[in-house]
């Protein structure tokens, strides 16, 4: 029995990614940015796939320090070709 591959539905997480290639297409000046600012950036990012046909990406970069911790969180949405938009 063929079993065949399916597209996730609407509304669902698609497969874990490399944060670090995705921070690069998405926020490579961000990225360096905090990087070069003792930022680390979460290894995987989960894109996720919504209800109107686009992924959003979410990254985030922390710094830890004694006594604090700081975090920069950036969304984005991504068009995939030939989904339907609202």
């Amino acid at each position: 029995m063929k079993i065949r591959r399916r597209m996730p539905r609407p509304g669902r997480h698609l497969p874990d990614h490399d944060a670090e290639s995705l921070a690069e297409l998405l926020a490579d000046g961000l990225h360096h940015y905090l990087t070069s600012q003792g930022f680390t950036l979460t290894p995987t990012a989960r894109p996720y796939r919504r209800e109107d046909g686009q992924v959003s990406v979410r990254l985030c970069w922390r710094r830890r320090e004694p006594g604090r911790i700081a975090s920069v969180t950036v969304t984005h949405v991504v068009p995939v070709e030939g989904r339907r938009m609202s």
